[in-house]
């Protein structure tokens, strides 16, 4: 796949409404996340909790939101961890249409990898096109042991957002896609907040007279499973 074309692809495949919807979203439960917590918490317990109430906001949220678009699907999977293809207890929602996949995550800045786990790079090794997974210790791995992206899916991106300086707003909001080493993005980006400046604008405005103070710092990353990740990731042209 050339360089841009996997922008082509996704835009031609997602359905530019749903976009609408998933920045509309990020923006809602940033707000609930905030909201909900302080409601539930103190402020310490409030502060500590909250970046893990906004994922599970957003995460079924986005469900939620595909279910309005034909051709779009979203499901709760759990990923691939330790050496024996062992799932995690740790869920992630799978956005799906046609042959593309979305996962999302929060990261500091629209730049920054998301923190690699072994269902993350298997994902991303579709990146430019399907592949062959093997452990390096024990040969090729059986399609039983692992679960890659669903049959079809010819490329996996990442929905990353992150706060601003002012809680509860989110500063950005991106599509990106990690190469298939899963060691950076491919070039380009879908950035939302330029895609649907309206959205952004109202968003702002009806919040800015909320907002009276900077947020505090928050863990972004998902918890580290117990299961060891010694498990790595090889492709060859399937």
């Amino acid at each position: 796949m050339e360089s841009g074309n996997h922008l082509e692809l996704f835009r031609s495949h997602m359905p530019h409404d749903f976009l609408r919807e998933m920045l509309v979203t990020v923006y809602d439960c940033y707000v609930d996340a905030v909201d909900q917590c302080q409601t539930l918490y103190d402020e310490p317990e409030a502060v500590n909790m909250r970046p893990f109430h906004r994922r599970g906001l957003i995460e079924q949220s986005l469900r939620k939101a595909a279910k309005q678009f034909s051709g779009v699907t979203a499901s709760a999977e759990r990923g691939v961890v330790g050496d024996d293809g062992q799932f995690g207890w740790w869920y992630h929602t799978l956005i799906r249409c046609g042959p593309i996949a979305l996962t999302q995550n929060t990261v500091g800045n629209p730049n920054e990898l998301v923190r690699p786990s072994l269902f993350r790079q298997i994902y991303a090794a579709s990146n430019p096109q399907l592949l062959l997974f093997s452990r390096v210790e024990a040969g090729p791995v059986s399609t039983e042991d692992v679960r890659p992206l669903p049959e079809g899916v010819r490329l996996y991106g990442m929905l990353l957002h992150g706060r601003s300086d002012r809680a509860p707003l989110p500063g950005f909001a991106v599509i990106r896609f990690p190469n298939r080493e899963y060691d950076g993005y491919l070039p380009g980006s879908i950035d939302l907040f330029r895609e649907f400046p309206e959205i952004v604008a109202e968003r702002t405005q009806t919040l800015a007279d909320e907002v009276a103070k900077p947020a505090e710092e928050e863990q972004v990353e998902e918890p580290t499973p117990r299961l060891r990740l010694s498990q790595k990731v090889e492709g060859a042209s399937a």
